[in-house]
C-alpha cells in the first residue's frame, strides 16, 4: 500500500488486549496512588513525577516510558496506561474512548468507588 505521495505505508491491526489504566486528576491523593502503582526505575527514580519532584522546568506531571527511554507529559484528565510490555504512557480521554472499552471488572470497581465515595 502506498499513499498519494508514494510513501510506503504498512497497516497493522492492534492486538486485542486488556490494559490497566489510572486517571490523573491532578490531586495529591491520586499522585500518591500513581506513584505507588508505577514504582521506581532501576536507578531509584520514580516513574511518575510532578513538576515539584523534577529538576526540569515542567508545568505538568510526567511518566517514564521504559520502551522509549523518555519522559512523557501527563496532562490532567489523561489516563496513564500500563502497556503490554509493562511500559507506562499517557493517553488522552478521546483516544481512550476511541480505542478502549471498560472491562466488566473495571465497571464493577467504578461502581463500588461511586458507592463508597472513592474510598475503594
Amino acid at each position: 500500500m502506498t499513499t498519494a505521495t508514494g510513501l510506503p505505508v504498512e497497516r497493522y491491526r492492534r492486538i486485542s488486549t486488556a490494559v490497566d489504566t489510572m486517571l490523573w486528576d491532578g490531586t495529591p491523593e491520586r499522585a500518591r496512588h500513581i506513584k505507588a502503582w508505577t514504582g521506581r526505575r532501576d536507578d531509584g527514580v520514580r516513574r511518575f513525577l510532578l513538576p515539584a519532584d523534577s529538576t526540569e522546568q515542567w508545568e505538568q506531571a510526567h511518566v517514564w516510558n521504559e520502551q522509549e527511554q523518555n519522559w512523557f507529559p501527563v496532562p490532567v484528565g489523561h489516563r496513564i496506561v500500563r502497556g503490554r510490555l509493562g511500559e507506562f504512557y499517557a493517553v488522552s480521554p478521546d483516544a481512550i474512548q476511541a480505542t478502549y472499552r471498560r472491562t466488566r471488572l473495571g465497571a464493577v470497581v467504578a461502581m463500588l468507588r461511586k458507592l463508597t465515595g472513592g474510598r475503594l
